[in-house]
């Protein structure tokens, strides 16, 4: 799998992602199915929500295993510093890990959410 270097972090992340929506709306069995395939073909970079369903519950058990082979995003729909650090704490406990690799607000569609976050 083709990689590139991620800006100035000097990770070589793979050019396609894993998103881990649908890791939510499966059970564990399957979740491990999915995870496993993206790690066979040579994906590290896997991206996960809160809004996701229980993918966050999910990928636990990978992270555990292999947090040094995963290059981990993740995102709120929080606006505003309050609720991100809240729910991006939450996702640290969920997916008992120290850090996110990337952190991202979620679907900003106008310069009003912009601003909002910003703050």
């Amino acid at each position: 799998m083709e990689t590139r270097v991620f800006g100035k972090t000097k990770a070589k992340i793979t050019i396609i992602a894993m998103g881990g929506c649908g890791l939510g709306y499966v059970d564990q069995i399957e979740a491990d199915k999915a995870v496993k395939l993206a790690m066979d073909h040579g994906i590290n970079m896997i991206d996960v929500a809160p809004t996701y369903g229980k993918a966050e519950i999910r990928l636990n058990p990978w992270i555990q295993k292999y947090r040094d082979k995963f290059f981990l995003a993740e995102k709120t729909l929080k606006r505003t510093k309050k609720g991100a650090w809240r729910q991006l704490n939450r996702s640290l406990e969920r997916l008992d890990t120290t850090h996110f690799d990337l952190y991202q607000f979620h679907a900003v569609s106008s310069m009003e959410e912009l601003h909002q976050i910003l703050g």
